[in-house]
């Protein structure tokens, strides 16, 4: 929800597409009962399993068109340092059990919007 409200307005205030959006969230805790059924049910095997179709089904439009507006995920995979600008710069950061889902909602946001972004990064 942040990332589509920071390109509604930039693209309303700056006429700009949004091209990339990076999150950080400090952070103590353990997964919710909600995250662990997940993945217990993707490991014994009663996870559902999306259709088979021509194209990525997040970027499904409702007249069955493919999307023209593309978002790519860009979670660590592992423990890193990170060596941008700002508050967060020379930090340690790691992967986040819902970074997968969270871009997959990000993806299909892009893609629903009527003023997406061609090429986000997530």
């Amino acid at each position: 929800l942040c990332v589509y409200k920071l390109n509604e307005a930039l693209q309303k205030e700056c006429q700009e597409e949004l091209a990339s959006a990076t999150c950080f969230d400090v952070v103590k805790g353990a997964a919710s009962g909600g995250t662990i059924e997940t993945a217990l049910a993707a490991i014994d095997g009663t996870a559902m399993t999306a259709p088979k179709t021509d194209f990525d089904p997040l970027l499904k439009l409702p007249d069955g068109t493919k999307s023209t507006f593309r978002s790519k995920d860009n979670h660590p995979s592992i423990i890193e340092k990170h060596n941008g600008p700002g508050r967060f710069s020379s930090t340690w950061i790691s992967p986040f059990v819902m970074a997968g889902v969270n871009a997959a909602v990000v993806k299909r946001s892009n893609a629903l919007s009527t003023k997406g972004s061609k090429s986000l990064t997530y």
